[in-house]
C-alpha cells in the first residue's frame, strides 16, 4: 500500500517539476534580449496607421478581457486563450467579439470591426492585432499557464 502512494508521490513531483522546468525556460526566454524589431520605415504610412490602429486595439481589448477571464474558471480561461492561441488570426478576433457580445459588451465587439476595414489596406492587420494581443501582460500570462499545464498528450 506504501509503495502506491510513494508512486502517485513520485509521479506528482515529476509533474511539477516539468511544470517548473517550462516556467524557467520561458523565464530565461524572456530575459533574453528581444530580437530586432522590424524596420517601421518599411511599411507604406497606410501600414504604419493599420499597425498602430491594431497595437491599440490590442491593449484596449486586453484590459477588457481581463476583468472577463478573472471572473470565469480558470480551466475556462485557459482554453479560451488556447484556442485563441491555435485559431487562425481572424477567427480568434470572431471568439472575442462573440465574448465580448456574450458578456453584454456590444460596444467592445463593434470597435473590433475596424480591423475588418483596415484589412483592404493592410491584409497582415489581423495578424499584428493577435501578435500585439499575446504580447500584453494579461494574455501572455494565462497563455503561459496554458502552455505549461498542457498534458503530455497534446505536447506531441
Amino acid at each position: 500500500m506504501f509503495n502506491i502512494k510513494k508512486g502517485k508521490e513520485e509521479d506528482i513531483n515529476e509533474e511539477e517539476n516539468k511544470v517548473a522546468e517550462k516556467l524557467k525556460e520561458l523565464r530565461k526566454a524572456a530575459d533574453e534580449p528581444e530580437t530586432e524589431q522590424p524596420d517601421y520605415s518599411m511599411y507604406s504610412p497606410v501600414e504604419q496607421l493599420s499597425t498602430d490602429i491594431a497595437t491599440h486595439l490590442a491593449d484596449v481589448t486586453a484590459k477588457r478581457l481581463h476583468g472577463i477571464i478573472n471572473n470565469i474558471r480558470f480551466d475556462a480561461s485557459l482554453q479560451f486563450v488556447a484556442r485563441l492561441d491555435n485559431s487562425d488570426s481572424k477567427t480568434a478576433v470572431n471568439m472575442i467579439q462573440a465574448v465580448f457580445l456574450t458578456h453584454g459588451m456590444k460596444h467592445a465587439a463593434e470597435e473590433l470591426d475596424i480591423l475588418m476595414d483596415c484589412e483592404p489596406y493592410d491584409d497582415e492587420v489581423y495578424n499584428s492585432f493577435i501578435d500585439e494581443l499575446f504580447e500584453t501582460e494579461v494574455i501572455a500570462f494565462r497563455a503561459a499557464e496554458a502552455w505549461c499545464l498542457e498534458e503530455p498528450d497534446d505536447l506531441d
